[in-house]
């Protein structure tokens, strides 16, 4: 792990002691993957290259892999002797592929930020232009029915007219239709009147 306030890398057994001590409690440590996922954006192998071994105060060139710790050439013939463990330029060639990558990220992360921006802008004028044609045709229905209405009581007054025209037509049938039945009624009454008689002056 490695400890932020003694900027030092310690095995397990050293953290332990580290926090024991009193004089050490409130220092932070931190697993060397936390380090590695904090460390940016000052390049971590910038920083291997200053970090000593807090045991034999050599540079810490190895990174223990059974372990998980970075040591030194001492360490690795004393407490760490006979475990698996890589150089720290294979260890520093990793952190500047991650550097690599993280740009990668960045610029991929800047690209969809700008992407999602254009995509919620272009939203809101969707929903703006759907609102707005919303409107319009509430507005084109509001006269289509004002139309309707002057062309309704327009053809009502024309039907109207109509009507008036026919019914004054049939009336004056009618009227004509009654006087006829009238005569007729009173030529037949005569008629009958005549016969019942047998006045022959009247039926001549």
């Amino acid at each position: 792990g490695h400890c932020k306030e003694c900027n030092q890398f310690f095995c397990q057994e050293c953290i332990d002691m580290h926090k024991k001590w009193a004089r050490f409690a409130t220092h932070k440590l931190l697993s060397l993957a936390d380090n590695v996922t904090s460390a940016s954006p000052v390049s971590l192998a910038k920083q291997v290259k200053i970090i000593n071994c807090s045991v034999h105060g050599n540079p810490l060139e190895l990174f223990c892999k059974t372990c998980k710790d970075a040591v030194c050439q001492s360490c690795i013939t004393t407490d760490h002797k006979a475990h698996d463990y890589i150089g720290a330029d294979y260890y520093r060639k990793c952190c500047q592929k991650l550097e690599f990558y993280l740009n990668s990220v960045r610029e991929k992360m800047t690209a969809v930020g700008n992407a999602l921006v254009a995509l919620t802008n272009r939203e809101n004028e969707v929903r703006e232009q759907g609102e707005a044609i919303k409107e319009e045709i509430h507005l084109m229905m509001d006269e289509l029915v004002d139309v309707l209405k002057q062309s309704e009581r327009q053809l009502t007054r024309e039907v109207e007219t109509i009507i008036d025209s026919k019914l004054r037509g049939l009336l004056d049938q009618k009227k004509s239709a009654e006087m006829s039945l009238s005569d007729l009624k009173n030529c037949k009454e005569f008629v009958e009147q005549s016969l019942q008689t047998g006045n022959p002056l009247q039926v001549l």
